[in-house]
């Protein structure tokens, strides 16, 4: 069977007893010739609601597609003449700019009681790998179908015999789109349905999915590494010796976030590094050192088929208080995992939703709220003093960290002007930043989160206003404001010497940092001088502060509260643009020594950081070429096979490395303001004009900072948490944003031309 036209297509279809709605098609010049025996004629053949469809020459071909291209008109009366009329010259005027003998205008019966809708893929769009998409809506309304917007679930199964999903319905459709394979002997299908209160699946369209690359790994390549990661994950979730806790999940975006900070796919060094800087060691010795429990011997980040992920155990474990006696932390896990299991889109909202991490005016309340079968009243009495000491502990710590900082400025001076040898250099500079920089960073976001959680208690018991915590938090100066305000001050020199070390993604040798690609990302006519507005509460509202901290027998005066919130803000902010400097300057000496063996900067990406690290004391008889090629040969290879996998945000179960759901992000809305305005989806950094726009870009990190000088109207981004560095700077910038979003909903919007981005209601709306 082969593919014709829309019309035609579903009517071979019906005949071969698909469940294909009741149709009727004619061509638009018949049309236009004998309109009303053709508006009689579905009169006669249809009872109720009818759809008019586009059937157009153009579309569904085998290597072009115009889908979405022409109107579709649903919901139209079968009796009203005048209705009809005007929804089939509407769908025939469509079909103008592409003009052909043969368009056709296609009228079906409306699908009653639907319950889902949905398109499935029979294959991954730019792999041609048999992974089934299934992307659908539960609300009834199959205009979503055919608009594609508001379809807001999906399915991802990859096809194999061992493994079929469990849910029936999914199940159904795919036996559905192996039946059109087989019809139309082709595995690469795009097909509309809808599925009734009955469980009675309608097919409203099946057409050829336009694959544009080619396959370059076996099935077998990928069937055999997605069984072995399933008994990866079987044995991971084991009770494990060391850890409190029935099981574990894995997700890319708690904690240390890394599918914001490295990506889904990074490659080697920007993914060791990271690990060797924060997630091996020196994120669990930090935690210790503020109170929590010693995990020091668990690396956090797992890699999956390359795709970093967090080890929830692990991390759920970092967070038991180490004065808390171990029956209580083992029921405390287990508490955690089970709320995270219940509501997976809290998994970039752990220590907001999830875990407690300090004591705010609000902890007492939600520690209510833990069910007795899980922790006694005297347990939670325990978790809630050590909660205490542990935030009085970070609030008193901050200076000692800042000196840190400045410790680490000194050594960075130290090595760069050195006569050491650049492997050398890079291995100081690794470690150094690691004690000084990495963590001391993790004490001072600690302490930044702390202050920001006691805020928002305020506003949660009306002490303050959302208005107060928002102009409150935009009349604090951080470096970030600092650098907008330099960039229209300083001369480019003394700029670069400045912010020169500062890159997007901040861990990828790849990207041209603000002293490499200044003309790409500044562009002095357009900057925005950002002035801050100083902000005091008023002494009534400080008073009530005090009483509050007095009632919670926190040991501080409202004053020195309202400083210690202000001078971590500008703590976190300062410490991550100076140890990000230290990342700048081993890029700087992994570039020197690419010339000096011959080997491109972008081959160097494939080397582990650890790789170079053991250079430095240990001495043979290889090559450094020797040791480097074969390694860089070899993660090559696995980098391009990994990106051809997919897999979930968050992992719960082995079998989700075959199937699993992906929901639209609950995403992270800042401000409440409400915005109307051109969308722009960010690519790359070339010369854009970004004034007034809402900015679409896929994950930020402190690099992107340059945005700010641009006057962008609103942001929105795919990975990202309520605290990450892109929820704060717009917090501090009264910028309305969107962050972490989720793929499902990033794709769906990102090439927009136009959005309304609602904080205030939380909604992100095409204009």
């Amino acid at each position: 069977m082969k593919f014709q036209s829309k019309a035609l297509t579903l009517n071979l279809l019906k005949n071969l007893k698909f469940n294909v709605p009741n149709l009727i098609y004619f061509n638009c010049s018949d049309f236009l010739k004998f309109e009303d025996k053709i508006i009689n004629k579905i009169n006669k053949n249809f009872r109720h609601k009818v759809a008019i469809r586009s059937s157009s020459f153009f579309e569904d071909k085998k290597n072009t597609s115009l889908a979405g291209e022409f109107e579709s008109i649903l919901n139209i009366s079968s009796k009203n003449k005048k209705e009809l009329s005007s929804a089939i010259h509407k769908v025939i005027r469509s079909m103008r700019k592409f003009k052909h003998k043969k368009n056709q205008v296609l009228v079906q019966d409306m699908v009653k009681n639907v319950k889902i809708s949905g398109v499935i893929m029979s294959c991954d769009k730019e792999t041609a790998l048999p992974y089934y998409t299934i992307n659908y809506d539960k609300s009834g309304d199959t205009t979503k179908v055919t608009s594609g917007q508001g379809i807001n679930e999906s399915f991802i199964y990859f096809n194999n015999p061992k493994e079929k999903p469990k849910n029936k319905n999914f199940l159904n459709l795919i036996n559905l789109t192996t039946k059109l394979s087989r019809a139309f002997k082709n595995n690469k299908l795009d097909i509309e349905f809808a599925i009734d209160n009955k469980n009675r699946i309608h097919l409203l369209q099946a057409r050829p999915l336009i694959i544009k690359t080619k396959r370059t790994f076996s099935l077998i390549q990928i069937s055999e590494s997605l069984e072995k990661l399933n008994k990866k994950i079987i044995k991971l979730r084991k009770r494990h010796h060391d850890l409190l806790g029935d099981d574990t999940a894995f997700g890319n975006m708690p904690d240390w976030n890394p599918a914001e900070m490295i990506g889904i796919n990074p490659r080697p060094l920007a993914y060791s590094l990271y690990k060797e800087l924060i997630t091996d060691s020196v994120w669990s010795k930090n935690r210790k050192s503020l109170g929590f429990r010693d995990v020091t011997s668990n690396p956090l980040m797992k890699l999956f088929l390359g795709k970093p992920y967090i080890d929830m155990r692990v991390d759920f474990n970092s967070w038991i208080p180490s004065n808390l006696k171990s029956r209580t932390g083992e029921k405390l896990v287990n508490y955690y995992m089970k709320k995270l299991k219940s509501n997976l889109n809290n998994h970039d909202k752990i220590e907001f939703n999830i875990v407690f991490t300090c004591y705010t005016f609000s902890t007492e309340k939600k520690l209510r709220k833990i069910p007795n079968k899980y922790l006694s009243k005297k347990e939670i009495k325990d978790l809630s003093k050590n909660l205490k000491k542990i935030t009085q502990l970070s609030i008193n710590s901050l200076n000692k960290n800042l000196e840190n900082v400045k410790i680490l400025i000194n050594k960075q001076k130290q090595v760069e002007n050195s006569n050491m040898y650049s492997l050398d250099k890079i291995y100081w500079l690794v470690e150094d930043c690691k004690r000084y920089g990495t963590f001391s960073f993790a004490s001072l976001a600690r302490s930044a989160f702390i202050a920001v959680d006691l805020l928002n208690s305020l506003v949660e018991n009306k002490i303050i206003t959302t208005e107060d915590k928002n102009k409150f938090l935009s009349s604090i100066k951080t470096i970030t404001t600092e650098m907008n305000n330099d960039l229209k001050k300083m001369t480019e020199k003394k700029f670069k010497v400045k912010y020169g070390h500062l890159r997007p993604n901040s861990y990828d040798i790849n990207s041209k940092n603000y002293n490499e690609g200044f003309k790409s990302y500044f562009s002095k006519k357009d900057i925005i001088y950002k002035k801050t507005k100083s902000y005091e509460f008023s002494k009534n509202k400080l008073k009530k502060i005090y009483k509050e901290l007095k009632n919670n027998k926190l040991d501080i005066k409202s004053k020195d509260l309202i400083n210690f919130i202000i001078e971590s803000i500008k703590a976190r902010e300062y410490s991550k643009y100076v140890f990000t400097k230290s990342i700048d300057l081993v890029f700087k000496q992994i570039k020197i020594l690419s010339k000096r063996l011959k080997l491109s900067v972008n081959d160097l990406s494939f080397v582990d950081i650890n790789t170079l690290l053991n250079f430095y004391s240990n001495l043979d008889n290889s090559n450094i070429q020797d040791v480097l090629m074969p390694e860089i040969h070899k993660n090559k290879k696995n980098f391009l096979f990994n990106q051809n996998i997919k897999l979930p945000s968050i992992i719960t179960n082995p079998k989700d490395v075959y199937y699993f759901r992906e929901q639209n992000n609950e995403s992270n809305f800042v401000t409440n303001q409400d915005i109307i305005a051109k969308n722009i989806f960010i690519k790359n950094f070339k010369k854009l004009n970004l004034k007034n726009k809402i900015i679409c870009i896929e994950s930020a990190d402190p690099g992107h900072d340059f945005l700010f000088s641009k006057g962008i109207k609103g942001l929105i981004t795919k990975f990202g948490g309520a605290n990450s560095h892109m929820a704060i700077r717009c917090n501090e910038l009264n910028i309305p944003a969107a962050i972490g979003v989720g793929e499902k909903k990033f794709n769906e919007i990102k090439d927009l031309s136009v959005l309304r981005l609602n904080c205030e209601n939380k909604k992100i709306e095409k204009i």
